[in-house]
């Protein structure tokens, strides 16, 4: 008897995870007011070198999620301090990185920086700092890191492959402004 109570236990448990609809994007806490964005790129000089692939991973990044736009505006703009630019922490493993301040209330962002990486070794690779600065962006658009998943905001994704925003992680975007409006 309990051998058979066993097996229907295990067969529901199998009918009920099978059944649900697993998403790869999770939302964060915050997202931009107003649904736009403003922007302006940092220095892209470290002493007398110029790390201008950063600011092509950056510029390709903003035209990457259009889909994710139908919901946000993005707009450069000199006179705003929300930044994207770069950072040099000695790291293989440390790609990139955002700050953000936001009001605990609402959960809009009132202050951004995104930065990407020039110590991680790895980010000269074109593909690498568009997945990392995309990988930023994500955030900013209010979606969180994820451990596993065909994602952008997977930290464990291969970035030399997955480099622009995948489906679900443009489905969490627009799920995220859906759901909470303004």
């Amino acid at each position: 008897m309990k051998s058979i109570i066993k097996k229907v236990v295990c067969l529901l448990v199998a009918i009920v995870l099978c059944d649900q609809t697993v998403y790869a994007y999770s939302s964060v806490k915050a997202r931009v007011a107003n649904k736009t964005i403003t922007y302006k790129f940092g220095s892209f000089t470290e002493g007398i070198v110029n790390k201008w692939y950063l600011k092509y991973a950056w510029q390709n990044a903003l035209s990457d999620w259009p889909n994710a736009y139908s919901r946000i505006t993005v707009v450069q703009s000199s006179s705003t301090s929300n930044t994207l630019g770069m950072m040099n922490e000695s790291s293989s493993y440390l790609y990139g990185s955002t700050e953000m301040d936001f009001y605990l209330t609402s959960g809009h962002i009132y202050y951004f920086f995104g930065k990407l990486n020039v110590g991680n070794p790895d980010i000269t690779n074109t593909n690498v700092a568009r997945s990392a600065a995309n990988h930023e962006l994500g955030h900013l658009l209010g979606i969180a890191d994820l451990n596993s998943g065909n994602a952008i905001m997977n930290v464990n994704r291969n970035r030399s492959s997955i480099y622009v925003p995948q489906t679900d992680d443009v489905n969490g975007v627009i799920a995220t402004y859906t759901t909470w409006g303004n």
